[in-house]
């Protein structure tokens, strides 16, 4: 459905947009800004972090012991121990299918001698030292952690952000937030994977993800005007900040939408304004497909928000800043007559179309959560 448009010099500029799931595909190696599945978060963060609890109970975390059960001399709390990609998988043949992941921790985590004891288990991704941006600190347990697995915790999207050219690359700061829990968990449960036999045996639990951000990309359409180099694209009017809540209990779902929530009550304004340089030349032969305005690692990822009349952000536009041996810039609305919204783990992916007229159009692509044991 057409979303906007406005008279360009004689011909018309669109702004539209079609809703699909999005597309887990693997990306290559990246940075921050990419989007994180399966295949690429041992290459991009390289790392994520893990509490577990003893009962659920958030002032007993589970502590290093050896295999007997008994506490080291000097255990360390399991809070916010960082599990690095373990790209040497285990010998036993049975494990073949599953990518491991183990602390970097020197001491080793054990299920409590007493099977029927639940542990509660918080994650998440990016940790701190991996974001690149000042404005993600990543979790703490006596902050964001909450009883029944739930996750909560504030977030500001990075502006403002510039490279070496002092030119605007804000979507390469912005990292792709993951979050999971998984409460009252027992060793006898049936969702315990257990490997091998005898002295070697071991058994995994299993972490789905969630994305608790949208991620907004652009592409550029095979017929488009062939003279046009697209300089940059700004999003603005939009929310900067909010509360998000993660509630394993919400749903049986399997999707980013169906456990995780945004609140704007203590957010007052529509602030946010994110820009990314791309200085795109649209190639002199028309390419077969519509070819990515920028790289993976320029995905916006940004706060979900409804849109139109009654929206979170009523007033969110788009502008293109483009030259066609003039510069120009051109505003649309990012949103229908009625109402849009763009939700957690979904992709919205614009395409800029027409060889006389200059359109956007919009899309998602397929969303799977993923798995890392």
């Amino acid at each position: 459905h057409v979303v906007d448009s406005i008279e360009l010099e004689g011909n018309t500029l669109y702004l539209t947009c079609t809703i699909t799931d999005i597309d887990e595909s693997a990306e290559p190696a990246a940075t921050r800004g990419t989007i994180i599945s399966t295949d690429n978060l041992s290459s991009v963060y390289g790392q994520f972090n893990v509490s577990a609890y003893v009962n659920g109970n958030l002032s007993t975390p589970l502590t290093e012991t050896d295999k007997g059960g008994n506490a080291l001399t000097s255990p360390a709390s399991y809070v916010n121990i960082p599990y690095v990609f373990d790209k040497t998988y285990t010998d036993d043949a049975s494990s073949a299918t599953y990518k491991l992941w183990k602390t970097s921790s020197t001491g080793s985590f054990h299920w409590p001698l007493d099977q029927n004891v639940p542990l509660t288990f918080y994650a998440y991704a990016p940790t701190s030292a991996y974001t690149g941006t000042d404005s993600w600190a990543g979790l703490t347990p006596a902050n964001n952690f909450k009883t029944g697995g739930v996750i909560e915790f504030d977030y500001t999207v990075p502006t403002n952000k510039t490279n070496s050219s002092s030119k605007r690359v804000d979507a390469e700061y912005q990292p792709d937030i993951l979050v999971t829990s998984i409460p009252s968990i027992k060793r006898t449960d049936s969702n315990i994977i257990n490997v091998g036999e005898g002295s070697t045996a071991f058994c995994i639990v299993p972490l789905t993800f969630y994305h608790a951000l949208a991620a907004v990309d652009f592409k550029v359409g095979a017929d488009l005007k062939r003279d046009i180099t697209i300089n940059s694209l700004k999003l603005f009017g939009l929310k900067a900040s909010g509360k998000c809540t993660f509630d394993p209990s919400a749903t049986t779902g399997s999707q980013s939408a169906d456990y995780i929530s945004w609140d704007f009550t203590d957010v007052t304004d529509n602030t946010g304004s994110y820009c990314q340089t791309y200085d795109y030349e649209v190639p002199a032969t028309a390419p077969a497909t519509d070819p990515a305005l920028g790289s993976a690692s320029q995905t916006f990822m940004l706060i979900p928000q409804t849109f139109g009349p009654s929206g979170d952000a009523p007033e969110a536009k788009v502008t293109i800043t483009y030259n066609d041996t003039y510069a120009r810039t051109k505003t649309v609305s990012l949103h229908a007559t009625g109402s849009m919204a763009w939700l957690p783990g979904k992709k919205y992916t614009y395409t800029i179309t027409g060889s006389l007229d200059l359109k956007l159009t919009g899309g998602l692509g397929p969303y799977e959560p993923g798995w890392w044991d």
